[in-house]
C-alpha cells in the first residue's frame, strides 16, 4: 500500500473511531449499530468494512488502542519514580487515575459493561498483562533490592491488579462510595503490609 494510501485510510479509520465513541456514548453498546455509526461518520458502508468485519471487530480495535494508551501513560509514571516502593505506589495511583480522572473515566465505563466485556476477553488479557509488567519488574526489583522483603512479583502483581481494577471498575460503573484519596489510602492499606514496607 502506498504511503499516500495509507494515511488516508489510517485517518479513516481513526474518524470511525471517533464516532463510534460519539455513538457509545449516546446510545451505549448494545443499542448502537453500524448504521449509527456510518451516519455519524458520514462514510459509507463499503468503508466500513474495508476495516472492520463487523461491530463487535470495531469495538475489540478500539480497546485495544486504548488500553495501549492506557499501558503507556501508566508505565511513564512508573519509570519516573525513584525508588521500587516508590514505583509500586506510581502504579497504584496510575491505574486509580483511570476510573477517577474524566477523562478516562468513560472509557473505563464502556469497556467495564457487562455488554462487552465478553467481546475482547482475549485481547483484554493480554492488556492487563501490558498493565501490570511495570508493577511486576518493580516488585522484583524490590525484592531483589531488599526494600520489598516479602514479595512475590508474580502473584502480587496480579493481586495488586485485581484490588486495584475494583476500585476502578467502581468508580465507573458509580458504584464507589469512596474519594480518589480514600481509594489510594484504602490499597495502599493492604499492598504495603503485604509487601512488608511503609508508605513513601
Amino acid at each position: 500500500m502506498a504511503p499516500r494510501t495509507q494515511e488516508r485510510a489510517a485517518a479513516e479509520r481513526e474518524h470511525l473511531f471517533r464516532s463510534a465513541w460519539a455513538v457509545l456514548k449516546r446510545s451505549g453498546y448494545a443499542n448502537a449499530s453500524i448504521t449509527e455509526i456510518l451516519a455519524e461518520a458520514g462514510i459509507s458502508t463499503r468503508a466500513f468494512y474495508r476495516h472492520f468485519a463487523s461491530k463487535d471487530d470495531l469495538l475489540v480495535a478500539m480497546f485495544v488502542e486504548n488500553a495501549d494508551v492506557a499501558a503507556e501513560r501508566v508505565a511513564a509514571r512508573v519509570a519516573a519514580a525513584d525508588t521500587a516502593l516508590a514505583r509500586v505506589e506510581a502504579w497504584v495511583d496510575a491505574i486509580l487515575d483511570l476510573g477517577y480522572e474524566a477523562r478516562t473515566r468513560t472509557s473505563a465505563r464502556l469497556f467495564a459493561s457487562p455488554a462487552v466485556r465478553g467481546v475482547f476477553e482475549d485481547a483484554g488479557q493480554a492488556a492487563i498483562a501490558h498493565l501490570y509488567a511495570p508493577l511486576r519488574e518493580a516488585l522484583a526489583d524490590g525484592l531483589a533490592a531488599g526494600e520489598l522483603p516479602t514479595a512475590d512479583p508474580a502473584n502480587d502483581a496480579e493481586t495488586i491488579y485485581s484490588i486495584t481494577w475494583r476500585l476502578v471498575l467502581d468508580q465507573a460503573q458509580g458504584r464507589s462510595g469512596l474519594s480518589r484519596e480514600q481509594a489510594g489510602v484504602h490499597v495502599r492499606r493492604f499492598v504495603l503490609a503485604a509487601l512488608g514496607a511503609s508508605p513513601v
